[in-house]
């Protein structure tokens, strides 16, 4: 409806619209930090107070995180797939750090980070919704792309698997 700006997250739009619902909304800004990564987040849910606090009385929790965890990487990777002569050795250890340890390592920090927070927050009815991603990468080239596809399939599974690991949707 236009009252939202560019600034505006998704969480923001949800609150935007449950002061329509009959029960009781309080909403809870400022615990996402632009530029974190899962591991970052895991390390705020365990030591935080802050954010404790604000789990252990919540009843929805959104995540959407683990984009800064591998966009570093494709990007170099990009960089490298775009040189008139780009290295294979590089290549290669920039895909095996993506597969084998940046987006495994997603799945880890998210896996305990959802599991910490259900033992923050021991109620029966929290739910909590972590989000997949989409292709934010649609320009790079379409040889690019066959690689990008089935890695942000990766991505998103391992989203799909640590969610479920801990009954989040």
């Amino acid at each position: 409806d236009g009252s939202l700006n560019f600034d505006s997250s998704y969480s923001d739009y949800l609150a935007k619209h449950f002061p329509q619902s009959p029960k009781k909304f309080e909403y809870v800004d400022g615990l996402g930090v632009s530029g974190d990564t899962s591991f970052g987040l895991l390390t705020k849910v365990t030591s935080d107070a802050n954010y404790q606090k604000a789990l252990a009385k919540a009843n929805m929790v959104t995540i959407d995180i683990g984009a800064n965890d591998v966009l570093p990487l494709i990007v170099v990777l990009q960089r490298e797939l775009s040189k008139s002569s780009p290295n294979p050795a590089t290549i290669q250890s920039l895909r095996y750090q993506l597969e084998n340890v940046a987006i495994p390592s997603l799945g880890t920090n998210l896996a305990a980070t959802l599991a910490t927070i259900r033992t923050i927050n021991k109620t029966n009815y929290l739910k909590i919704y972590v989000m997949g991603y989409y292709n934010a990468l649609p320009y790079f080239p379409a040889k690019d792309q066959a690689y990008i596809v089935p890695l942000l399939e990766q991505f998103n599974h391992v989203i799909e698997m640590a969610a479920a690991s801990q009954n989040a949707i």
